[in-house]
């Protein structure tokens, strides 16, 4: 929604208009008694942190063309520490005391709950604490925010270029007011400050249709594309939203994040109900959660990082072929404390991918619409959610906890295969 909205929206005032409903809900939380009634609070707080989410991160690609997935990392890091943050205001607002869950049956089921009043007590003081921190964190973003002019973008651009160029020692390829522009019909043309810079920007990727006194040394541009690293150089193509749905890739990508949504729900809501046969003890898997947080924080600083140097591809693959088995393996390692706390870290390591996910639409669609092409594939996510429920409701009725591991992490190793074979 969010990504349509922007089209035809200023983004502060969208921006605003969305942070002030989010903070208001939240807080009104605190007074809502009703399960039923917190559900549909919850489900409309979903709905505008996930717009939040859109209008942000595709200002990130605006700003740094080049350098997208090291700007997204460095985003997902400070989401990752505020999840390390939440963790441990939630243990010491709700059980400072290290209560401990008791087995309840219930007919056939049995489930590990937390019984004593007072913990439900302390939860409604989660709501207003929380409201203020996101008023804090969110309202002086809405005076940083906004979207690049033509300049910057151009300006931006080439500082990033002329950055890898000191790298890599390589001859420059272009002036500082000339770039090289594919547009939309894969022919280049040269674009100064002056005109307009909506379309891709892009290296040449051969020197065929350039005009050797537009640039220094035109000799080296097929010496550099070898040099340069793959997500640098290789021509990206720019696809209106109606061409994108036209790409197979825009399908594997959806499908990828639906995946990654099962095993990051898994690890981030489940961590619990699966450690508790083995780990009676709350605090240290509130703590387990805690550093759970940051090494999703660090991996999605690394994993966007990695994007920049090796492309989509070859990130994408790595990934989810390593967070697939490690998944299932938790039903294993829960029986060592410290051996379910590596493994969890490990596994939400890899999860950090999903930062990578506004690069990764850029490099396969191309820079136009994007925020409406992030959108698009993010709402797999929603559909993830959806499958996780199910997934989780056939767990207490017909299959048991490796089953559902498994169902959670080998479709990351399919999504992994099918990424490595059509990110091309």
């Amino acid at each position: 929604l969010s990504g349509y909205l922007e089209q035809y929206i200023n983004v502060r005032l969208l921006n605003l208009v969305l942070v002030l409903l989010y903070v208001t809900l939240v807080a009104v939380s605190y007074f809502i008694d009703s399960y039923f009634y917190l559900t549909v609070s919850m489900f409309f707080v979903g709905a505008l942190s996930g717009q939040i989410n859109v209008c942000n991160v595709a200002r990130l690609a605006e700003w740094s063309p080049r350098k997208s997935g090291t700007s997204n990392g460095v985003m997902g890091f400070f989401m990752g520490i505020s999840g390390f943050v939440g963790s441990v205001l939630c243990t010491a607002i709700i059980n400072p005391s290290n209560q401990q869950p008791v087995e309840v049956t219930d007919g056939n089921n049995t489930e590990m709950l937390f019984l004593d009043v007072t913990l439900v007590q302390h939860t409604q003081y989660i709501w207003p604490v929380w409201a203020v921190i996101i008023a804090g964190l969110y309202i002086p973003g809405l005076f940083i925010l906004r979207t690049p002019k033509s300049e910057e973008m151009m300006s931006s651009w080439i500082e990033d270029k002329e950055e890898d160029e000191e790298e890599e020692d390589v001859s420059p390829l272009i002036l500082p007011n000339k770039i090289v522009d594919y547009g939309t019909k894969g022919v280049n043309t040269v674009i100064s400050p002056e005109m307009d810079t909506s379309s891709d920007i892009e290296y040449a990727e051969s020197d065929s249709t350039l005009d050797s006194s537009d640039y220094t040394s035109v000799e080296t541009l097929q010496s550099k594309t070898a040099k340069t690293s793959p997500s640098s150089t290789r021509v990206r193509p720019n696809y209106s939203m109606k061409e994108t749905l036209k790409q197979p890739k825009f399908y594997v990508l959806s499908i990828a994040i639906l995946t990654l949504s099962l095993t990051l729900l898994t690890a981030t809501e489940m961590y619990k109900i699966i450690a508790f046969e083995a780990i009676k003890d709350d605090r240290f898997l509130n703590m387990t959660g805690a550093l759970g947080s940051f090494f999703n924080a660090l991996g999605m600083l690394s994993w966007g990082m990695i994007l920049d140097r090796i492309g989509t591809r070859y990130t994408f693959t790595i990934s989810f072929v390593v967070m697939g088995p490690l998944t299932v393996s938790l039903h294993y390692s829960k029986w060592c404390r410290y051996g379910y706390l590596t493994n969890l870290c490990v596994v939400l390591f890899c999860t950090g991918i999903f930062t990578c996910i506004a690069p990764a639409c850029q490099e396969l669609f191309g820079r136009r619409n994007l925020s409406l092409k992030y959108a698009a594939v993010l709402s797999a996510q929603g559909l993830g959610c959806l499958v996780f429920f199910l997934l989780q409701l056939g767990q207490k009725h017909f299959y048991g906890e490796l089953a559902f591991l498994a169902m959670m992490g080998i479709p990351a190793v399919i999504a992994g295969m099918l990424a490595f074979v059509t990110f091309i």
